[in-house]
């Protein structure tokens, strides 16, 4: 703690602590801006820790469905002129 002098002659005790580490952000922002400011930097972290990577992974896998998809969507034309070749084979040796 340390005392400031205003310019109207009172003196005020200030809170120094070191703002590069997550408790001294988090007590210069309360002490700043108040609990709102407390609410959003929560939220961010919240979304950095929990929300981001969940979303990474959901993108991956999203990616890794849509091949997975295009390769059977290939498979399924192939199998579709084979039946067709096979039909007419079949036709072919009805007559």
């Amino acid at each position: 703690m340390t005392t400031d002098t205003a310019a109207n002659g009172k003196s005020r005790q200030i809170s120094i602590t070191n703002p590069l580490t997550l408790s001294g952000l988090l007590n210069v922002l309360v002490s700043q801006y108040g609990t709102i400011a407390f609410g959003l930097v929560a939220l961010l972290i919240l979304w950095k820790v929990i929300v981001a990577p969940e979303l990474e992974a959901s993108r991956k896998s999203a990616e890794t469905y849509a091949a997975a998809a295009e390769s059977l969507k290939q498979a399924s034309v192939s199998m579709e002129a084979t039946a067709r070749v096979m039909e007419r084979v079949v036709n072919k040796l009805e007559d």
